[in-house]
């Protein structure tokens, strides 16, 4: 019988989604079988204590997103590093000035545009 999907493996398994990872790459990461990860979907395993904090860092998301869902799955290290290329800035810029509204439509067309591509490839 199919156990439900502990709260803390199911933000790992929507962020390896998000980032177009694969359950193979992690268990690669994790020297273990990819088998391992759907265990802890299907039968209600939890990843090693040890090992949340390798795949927080292989996913690029914080411990505290992982562990509670507080906060976002995106790393806010990367979006305050002030080494962005010309263009990564130009975007910024362009975001500061749009209203909420914007911000959200733009947000989604992103959002889908990423999808779309990992799909393809």
């Amino acid at each position: 019988m199919k156990k439900p999907t502990h709260p803390i493996v199911q933000r790992i398994l929507d962020v390896l989604e998000e980032r177009g990872k694969t359950k193979t790459e992690l268990a690669n990461m994790l020297n273990a079988s990819p088998s391992l990860i759907t265990k802890w979907k299907n039968a209600g395993y939890m990843p090693p204590v040890e090992s949340i904090v390798d795949i927080c860092k292989f996913l690029n998301v914080s411990l505290e997103y992982i562990l509670t869902g507080n906060g976002s799955s995106i790393n806010t290290e990367m979006i305050a590093n002030p080494e962005l290329n010309k263009d990564e800035k130009e975007l910024v810029t362009y975001y500061r000035k749009m209203s909420t509204a914007q911000k959200g439509k733009i947000l989604g067309q992103i959002k889908a545009t990423v999808h779309k591509e990992q799909l393809i490839y």
